[in-house]
């Protein structure tokens, strides 16, 4: 529209040079002398370079570091560790022309505070977990724990409480049995190389940083032995 009057102006001096003779002539050699006026800043504007430079403080995503478990049924995910993003300063450049920028380049760059990614068991087994458990949890607490295992048959366990807990749960995989003053009974659990789990028992030797795994058969309570585990207390994270 602005160029368009511009155009007009210009062809109407062009074709009319002379002075404007009454007082409708004198009037529209005003309004197009204002109209040029106010438009000759505007295109000044419009066609001026400028430069600018500047820091600001940008922030760096974490991310997510996968890890498939094939000791958990797929579709179930628990976040060993939460992420925390990142910061950085960055010293920018920039050119406009007008109000348009036409430049940008980053300077230099300095990481204030660096990244820690978010660790993420991801479930990959596809027969369907020992006990049931949400979805989607995370750890609230975690230890390096002496992992012992055991059967639920009367070898492991007394005649009266052969197959029962001491919560008067049936002793089967997924049920362990702790030490109350480190974990709480009815705890939900992730015991590396064994999965999900519930505290649902204690036992004699159970004292401190131990934890005893509950197997559905001598076999596999044999090939686990004794080892080192981390153990994390999980909580459920509503969706």
């Amino acid at each position: 529209m602005r160029n368009e009057l511009i155009h007009r102006f210009l062809a109407d001096i062009v074709r009319r040079p002379r002075l404007p003779r009454n007082r409708v002539e004198r009037r529209r050699a005003l309004a197009w002398g204002a109209a040029l006026a106010g438009l000759i800043p505007i295109l000044f504007l419009s066609y001026r370079t400028t430069e600018r430079e500047w820091t600001e403080r940008q922030v760096i995503s974490p991310g997510v570091r996968l890890r498939r478990d094939w000791m958990m049924e797929k579709g179930w995910s628990v976040i060993l560790r939460e992420g925390r993003p990142g910061l950085r300063e960055v010293r920018i450049h920039a050119r406009w022309r007008g109000w348009r920028m036409v430049e940008s380049k980053e300077l230099e760059s300095k990481i204030l505070q660096e990244p820690v990614k978010e660790v993420r068991l991801v479930g990959v087994e596809n027969k369907a977990n020992a006990i049931t458990a949400p979805k989607l949890t995370r750890a609230v607490r975690s230890f390096r724990m002496l992992a012992t295992a055991y059967d639920a048959g009367p070898l492991d366990n007394s005649f009266e409480h052969a197959g029962t807990t001491k919560l008067g749960w049936r002793t089967r995989k997924g049920i362990v049995a702790v030490d109350p003053a480190v974990i709480p009974l009815r705890s939900l659990l992730y015991v590396e190389g064994y999965g999900l789990a519930w505290a649902g028992d204690i036992g004699g030797a159970i004292k401190g940083q131990r934890i005893d795994l509950c197997f559905n058969t001598t076999e596999e309570t044999v090939k686990w032995g004794r080892r080192q585990a981390g153990v994390y207390i999980l909580q459920t994270i509503r969706q």
